[in-house]
């Protein structure tokens, strides 16, 4: 039987978190067999939690579910969400998330290196796990915050989540196709500039020490445009 895995990360730490419902998106039920409330286990200095159960039957497309947080002060924070069963977690941020700022078909087509459907979870927790490592570098004097306020994680999620997208858009650039089964280049952001070109010719002047002026040939006269330049005197 599947064993399905629930992560959170919570911008503070809280004494306690608990699973309250959950129900399959294919029934609208909660699994056989599975009695609520269910325990989260601390993971680690009381912002990170984490819950399994098991569910006898096929798993489907996701598991809508709520979770109550009981914080130091006694106070309690009720948050619903939902998890699709395999997806890749981490910490700062998390696959359901950049799906939800990028759009989940523009991000499935990102990590399909392969083509065929195949891999694309390793490279979400790849992309994943090196965001995390890129974030706890920069906490590394102090590591990970465990005072964060809601505001700050969002904000440290967000951007997180923006460093994930471009890692999987980065790595699907060289494999994209023409339409015609044929691989076109990554896609560059740099424009050619083409230079226009202009009709010139060479003006003995006084001032010049000896050396012709450049001048554009539409500021001559129409008899001195049509002379040479060796013409000219």
């Amino acid at each position: 039987m599947p064993v399905v895995s629930i992560t959170e990360s919570l911008p503070e730490a809280a004494t306690s978190v608990s699973l309250t419902a959950l129900t399959r998106s294919d029934t609208g039920l909660t699994p056989t067999g599975v009695t609520l409330p269910i325990a989260f286990t601390d993971q680690g200095g009381g912002t990170a939690w984490g819950v399994s159960f098991t569910d006898p039957d096929a798993l489907p497309e996701s598991y809508a579910f709520t979770f109550r947080i009981t914080w130091p002060d006694a106070s309690t924070s009720d948050v619903s969400s939902s998890i699709t069963p395999g997806e890749a977690v981490g910490f700062w941020t998390t696959q359901a998330q950049v799906e939800q700022q990028y759009g989940v078909d523009n991000c499935a087509q990102d990590v399909n290196l392969n083509d065929d459907g195949t891999g694309t979870a390793a490279v979400w927790q790849q992309a994943l796990d090196w965001v995390d490592a890129l974030v706890d570098r920069i906490f590394k004097r102090a590591g990970r915050p465990t005072d964060l306020t809601l505001a700050d994680y969002k904000l440290a999620s967000g951007y997180a989540g923006d460093i994930v997208r471009n890692q999987i858009h980065e790595g699907r650039g060289a494999t994209e196709t023409n339409g015609a089964g044929g691989r076109l280049p990554a896609a560059s952001t740099k424009r050619r500039r083409t230079r226009r070109k202009r009709n010139y010719v060479s003006w003995p002047h006084k001032a010049s020490r000896g050396r012709a002026l450049r001048i554009p040939r539409a500021r001559l006269s129409p008899s001195r445009r049509r002379a040479t330049a060796t013409d000219i005197r």
